[in-house]
Parts: structure tokens; C-alpha cells; sequence
């Protein structure tokens, strides 16, 4: 991951317990809202990091803001977490916790 990041980055895990749980429709939701509201973002689709239970799991990677997980971020959910997100606030919906490091 790039250190310094100068958009937005959401990541979407794609393994075989996220599709069956719904990343699919979940990235389509995403890709969606994106293009409604005239979004720059990356979107990075990873595979399985071993929480199932957990899946669609959703990262966000705002510039100059810690990483955060969240959970069973299914298609009905995307619009109100990414509104959040973008209006500055931290969604307490569905969060699963952060990445920390020393660049925020």
C-alpha cells in the first residue's frame, strides 16, 4: 500500500467467502455509488483474509486517515457507509476495527 495516498482507497474482499456473502453485489453497489456521486476512488479487490464469519469485509483508506475495516457490508448497506465516509464522519455501523501507523 501506497504510504502517501492522494484519494480515497476501498478495498473489498473477494475470496470465496466474501462472494458467497455478497462482495459481488457489494462491489457493484460500490462501483455505483461511485459513479452517482462523481467519485475519484481506487478500489482494490483483495482475497480472503481468513474471517469469514465477517464477509463482505470493506476497508477505506481516506488521505491522512487511518484504515478502517468494516463488516457484512452488504449492497443495502454501501450508500449510508460511503455518504458517512464522505461527509467526514466515522460510520460506528458495522466497524471491525483500524490499521494504525506512524504516517496519520
Amino acid at each position: 500500500m501506497k504510504k502517501n495516498i492522494t484519494k480515497p482507497v476501498i478495498f473489498i474482499g473477494t475470496g470465496t467467502c466474501g462472494l458467497a456473502a455478497g462482495a459481488e453485489e457489494t462491489l457493484k453497489a460500490i462501483n455505483q455509488y461511485l459513479e452517482n456521486n462523481n467519485k475519484q476512488v481506487e478500489i482494490v479487490v483483495v482475497g480472503c483474509i481468513g474471517f469469514c464469519s465477517a464477509e463482505p469485509i470493506v476497508d477505506i483508506k481516506m488521505p491522512d486517515k487511518n484504515r478502517v475495516s468494516y463488516y457484512q457490508v452488504t449492497e443495502d448497506k454501501v450508500e449510508d457507509l460511503l455518504d458517512n465516509v464522505f461527509a467526514g464522519k466515522l460510520n460506528m455501523d458495522n466497524i471491525l476495527g483500524q490499521f494504525k501507523n506512524a504516517e496519520n
